[in-house]
């Protein structure tokens, strides 16, 4: 007889709600404000965070802006230098194009 496996497929978990932190790339500009983050629930780590974009740096970025809402994306945070007062990035704005992706909510 063969054992039953369960195969459970693992989708990141968002948690929104969070102090809400301007995110500051490493060369000055301000991305946005951090509003949650993405955590992978096989392993418990934060992946990603959420990001309410700056309207100026979503268009630099090519960013769909959404009708009635800012632009949300997802931050891998491997681009993440430190967070205190501020996210502080280790990469530049100009370093992130192509690295964001659109948040679902």
């Amino acid at each position: 007889m063969f054992k039953s496996e369960t195969l459970v497929e693992t989708r990141p978990l968002e948690i929104g709600e969070t102090d809400s932190k301007d995110v500051v790339s490493s060369d000055g500009k301000i991305l946005g404000k951090m509003t949650g983050v993405w955590i992978n629930t096989s392993n418990w780590n934060v992946e990603h965070l959420i990001v309410e974009m700056d309207k100026n740096t979503a268009e630099m970025l090519d960013l769909k802006k959404k009708m009635l809402r800012s632009t949300k994306t997802a931050l891998p945070v491997r681009y993440v230098g430190v967070i205190s007062d501020v996210v502080k990035l280790n990469s530049t704005i100009e370093e992130l194009s192509g690295a964001l992706t659109e948040s679902k909510v």
